[in-house]
């Protein structure tokens, strides 16, 4: 098999047509069809079905396709890579869970880059669940991520971390944090775990095989509250400035947030909620990675 075979059948399925397709690569169709029919035989299946008036790709033929384009994908990003060579655009991807103060730090951290002597950036901040930000960091999508945990789910997280080989580093602690709306019924005084048992938990959506232990936020409340589960962390903000819904977390949130729709109460008999930042084991981290946590540990001071 070889990348010109792959890139011949690709044309083929786009073009739906042998002779359309030997047009556009410039080759002959009787050596198209030669090159096809012996990839077939290689492959031991039809990557498609010849017909009177053009061609349609078999099953086996569209897991192939995919497979192809995925390769020549590849090869086109490392001929990009190799093609920049000593360009100073800045590339790197954080996971995070949500915290009311990422984009805060996300903004601080684009003035700053945006300050430099860069040809550009691509510097992304991914919303997602515990167990899926340990997965991307070890599998080298995201550079680094930032989770936390309490007593309740420490040592689950910390297994999970070392099997996978990752590094993990503590930047804050704090008693976990109860979000309402301005105007909440709570009001703002001594909260225990017992005050929020009226109102309805809101929480990001996680798989339920993982959530019991990777919930984001380390806390297992009674099995008769009130729980709403959203997969996008946005309809939390939108629910705890509309309803009498709560939402748990490390306490910290951007200024401009608390003093017009939202504030934080410490729930008294909670755990202790630590944040920290995660990467593959030993991996040196990007200035940009590492101004990144400066920031964070600003900011969570």
């Amino acid at each position: 098999m070889t990348f010109k075979q792959m890139e011949y059948a690709l044309t083929i399925a786009k073009c739906a047509s042998l002779s359309e397709a030997a047009k556009q690569l410039y080759v002959s169709q009787p050596s198209l069809s030669e090159s096809i029919k012996k990839l077939e035989a290689e492959l031991g299946y039809e990557i498609f079905v010849r017909e009177h008036n053009g061609v349609t790709v078999t099953s086996e033929g569209q897991d192939f396709l995919v497979i192809a384009q995925n390769i020549i994908d590849q090869v086109g990003n490392i001929e990009k890579k190799s093609q920049e060579g000593d360009s100073k655009k800045l590339k790197c991807t954080f996971g995070t869970i949500h915290y009311y103060f990422m984009g805060e730090v996300l903004a601080k951290l684009v003035n700053e880059l945006q300050e430099k002597d860069y040809d550009g950036y691509d510097v992304s901040i991914i919303d997602l669940g515990t167990i899926d930000i340990i997965e991307a960091v070890a599998n080298g999508s995201c550079e680094i991520g930032v989770i936390s945990y309490t007593d309740h789910n420490r040592s689950y997280i910390l297994k999970e971390l070392r099997k996978r080989g990752l590094d993990c580093t503590e930047i804050h602690s704090t008693r976990l944090n109860a979000f309402f709306r301005k105007g909440h019924p709570v009001g703002d005084g001594r909260l225990t775990m017992h005050d929020l048992e009226p109102y309805p938990y809101v929480s990001v959506w996680q798989d339920q095989k993982t959530q019991y232990f990777f919930n984001e936020e380390g806390i297992f409340l009674p099995a008769n509250t009130r729980k709403i589960f959203v997969n996008d962390s946005g309809i939390i903000d939108k629910l705890l400035e509309t309803t009498d819904a709560f939402a748990v977390g490390c306490g910290v949130i951007p200024a401009g947030v608390s003093s017009e729709t939202t504030y934080a109460v410490e729930i008294s008999d909670a755990p202790i909620s630590s944040t920290c930042w995660i990467r593959r084991g030993g991996q040196e981290l990007s200035p940009v990675a590492k101004r990144f946590i400066e920031i964070m540990k600003e900011k969570l001071s």
